[in-house]
């Protein structure tokens, strides 16, 4: 059955045409014309076939005209939609909704033409995608696949503390120390478990003699290049070299991150998914890019060889040609895949991320940029460590650079071992020896890094408010000091609606505790862990670690404050509305619409995009409150009222005598999705407290001691 029911008066159907027209474009299943083109003749079957269809729907629109609101059928069929909690009213006629039906807030369609891009369409498609997606019995909605453009490898690859998003659940002290011991230990069991053939090789490829005199480290690993690669590049053996080379790189880094990234198992979903994502985009990108890549290295080789002056820019150079190949070979194999894939764009792609994906953008964004890398849906991941597998194949260039003052270390001018590394035992144990010298390059490289990274955070933090946590999974607090504000926007505020008003002066006597960001994923999953809460929201695949969680409902929300109660003995709870928008004001005088001033841009928050950011992307206002503007939508505890008429004025939330009563509460705060109008402190929105949406989140509070 359809998944929408449009109820309207027979008269009116050349009027909701464009209407019908529009939501079957958005992907919604309608059924909209009382049967006539199923050949449903009149009497007992036809409303019989009205009746099914009304209750299977997950949504009824009522459109409210002149004509509907004098048929005896509309009004029916929106008292049964009432009564199911699932009636989504609009008008096209001034004052046509009738008496016994003005409860519900209807959408205003009275001038509206079919734009997409207008406010009411924007929030009555927000409403059916809350109530189509709300399975029976609590279920979960169907996965969907997000757009996406490659990020920066090197970013995350980067051990924790260095910058990189691989979160070890470690300090980062201690990531730097099991990084450099990894190493030492990788060395020192070269030497205990090489047999002295094998140690010969590599001595006779790294130090090799040519007519008693030893070559250059840059013609040393030339010919230990040749050696594995062959001196011809364009030859099987190049080629099935580079394959396996490259293959196996893959598996190490994919098997390491199955390891230590919680968020990369979580994004792989089904077998299926993964087996395809990995043999169409992976493999095909992989295996391509990096027999490319090692061609360049192999120029870059020779020129190294011959100009030694020359590595540094050489280096410089690899790293942004190889992204810039890297770029040609993943468009080519995109491509190639879509034509022999049809469905391949809908699998792996949203049409919008299609659409935005330049060679400009592509090229760009695999240089690091760490902020919003923290949690990835897995054909991201896949991107991610083709392009990491492809950087890998450089390593020939970084050895000749780092070896070559180690070498000179090791060994003096008539190539006897040296002072040093006699010390070391380079003679008897000479890969130990180049093991404690990499160890102590790390280290001293890591440890620098890391105490840079400690300074440059602690500079960051806010100095003024107060901060703290209840727990190592509870959402970071700040505390909002006591204060009176005037609650609404004035009538000459652009964008305002009616049910901002009428303006209100709230007083909040005692300070209390919010949360700094929106609640995320990660603080949600250890809800999820612990048992006290039961639904698994789904992430879009963009990824969940410290994006905001979304697909939230009111009742979740709740669910997540009672086990944090729990679990702190902390009185948690919602904001209530008077509260959010005095928080989100953070005492801006004079009040603005937004808390910095009277326009915003997306530099200031995030709207009018295609999914979540990561919290505290943007900054943060006065009270230390990040993305109070735009992200996603925030939960709030009030029941909806059409104005603030019976708002008590002390910060309470509005609540009816019997809670349970309550149809719709508010959300606060514009999403991603919405435009700059709906991201005003003023603006309200509502939902029914059983709707989830990727729109949709919560921040929390508690009442302090």
């Amino acid at each position: 059955m359809a998944e929408i029911f449009l109820s309207y008066a027979h008269d009116d159907q050349e009027r909701v045409q464009p209407l019908v027209r529009a939501l079957k474009a958005q992907g919604f299943t309608l059924w909209w014309d009382r049967g006539i083109e199923e050949g449903i003749k009149g009497g007992d079957e036809w409303l019989n076939s009205i009746e099914e269809a009304l209750t299977a729907a997950k949504a009824v629109i009522v459109v409210w005209t002149q004509n509907s609101k004098k048929s005896r059928f509309v009004k029916e069929e929106a008292n049964e939609a009432i009564a199911q909690e699932k009636c989504v009213p609009l008008v096209l006629d001034a004052g046509a909704v009738p008496f016994g039906f003005r409860t519900i807030q209807a959408e205003n369609f009275i001038d509206w033409a079919g734009d997409l891009a207008t406010d009411a369409w924007q929030r009555l498609v927000l409403q059916l995608k809350a109530l189509v997606t709300q399975e029976d019995g609590g279920g979960e909605p169907a996965q969907q696949m997000g757009g996406w453009a490659p990020v920066g490898a090197l970013a995350l690859l980067a051990p924790a503390g260095l910058g990189g998003p691989l979160n070890l659940d470690i300090g980062p002290y201690a990531g730097v120390l099991a990084f450099a011991g990894f190493f030492f230990l990788l060395f020192w069991a070269a030497d205990e478990r090489l047999s002295p053939h094998l140690k010969a090789i590599s001595a006779r490829w790294l130090l090799p003699e040519r007519d008693g005199v030893r070559v250059s480290v840059a013609e040393a690993f030339n010919n230990l290049f040749e050696a594995v690669f062959g001196r011809r590049h364009l030859s099987v053996r190049c080629v099935s070299s580079s394959f396996l080379a490259s293959m196996l790189a893959l598996a190490v880094i994919t098997g390491l991150a199955w390891l230590l990234i919680p968020d990369f198992k979580r994004s792989l979903g089904s077998f299926g998914q993964f087996a395809l994502i990995t043999i169409l985009l992976t493999v095909a990108t992989n295996l391509l890019g990096d027999y490319v890549s090692l061609w360049q290295t192999r120029i870059f080789l020779r020129w190294a060889k011959r100009w030694p002056w020359s590595l540094p820019f050489i280096i410089v150079a690899d790293y942004f040609l190889t992204a810039l190949l890297f770029t040609f070979v993943f468009l080519g194999s995109f491509f190639a895949l879509q034509l022999l894939f049809s469905d391949f764009l809908t699998f792996a792609f949203t049409e919008e991320g299609y659409r935005e994906l330049t060679l400009f953008d592509l090229f760009f964004t695999l240089v690091p940029e760490p902020t919003d890398s923290l949690s990835l849906p897995a054909e991201q991941w896949f991107v991610v460590f083709s392009i990491a597998t492809t950087y890998v194949t450089s390593i020939w260039l970084w050895l000749v650079a780092i070896g070559g003052p180690v070498v000179k270390l090791f060994l003096g001018r008539d190539g006897r071992v040296s002072l040093v590394g006699r010390a070391l035992g380079a003679e008897d144990r000479p890969f130990t020896a180049l093991g404690i010298i990499t160890s102590l390059a790390i280290l001293l490289m890591g440890l620098t890094l890391t105490a840079f990274s400690s300074l440059e955070d602690e500079a960051q933090k806010p100095s003024g408010p107060e901060i703290f946590k209840d727990c190592s999974s509870c959402p970071e607090m700040v505390v909002v000091p006591a204060g009176s504000f005037t609650m609404g926007s004035p009538e000459g505020e652009a964008g305002r609606y009616r049910n901002e008003g009428p303006l209100r002066l709230v007083t909040i006597a005692r300070p209390f505790a919010v949360g700094r960001f929106e609640v995320t994923f990660s603080e949600w999953d250890h809800c999820v862990a612990d048992k006290g809460c039961e639904h698994r929201p789904q992430d879009q695949r963009w990824g969940r670690g410290t994006r905001p969680v979304i697909d939230v409902s009111w009742d979740d929300a709740q669910a997540y404050v009672a086990w944090l109660s729990l679990k702190t003995g902390k009185p948690y709870r919602l904001l209530s509305e008077a509260e959010w928008e005095y928080a989100a004001r953070a005492n801006a005088d004079p009040p603005t619409p937004y808390w910095f001033g009277t326009s915003i841009t997306t530099g200031q928050a995030n709207f009018q995009g295609a999914r979540t950011r990561v919290v505290g992307s943007y900054p943060a206002n006065g009270f230390g409150l990040h993305d109070t503007h735009g992200n996603v939508w925030e939960w709030v505890q009030d029941c909806y009222e059409p104005s603030y008429a019976n708002n008590p004025g002390d910060g309470s939330a509005v609540e009816p005598d019997d809670p349970s009563a309550c149809s719709t509460r508010v959300l606060r705060g514009g999403s991603w999705y919405f435009n700059p109008q709906n991201l005003r402190s003023a603006f309200r929105f509502r939902g029914r407290p059983v709707g989830r949406d990727y729109n949709v989140g919560f921040r929390v509070a508690r009442d302090l001691d």
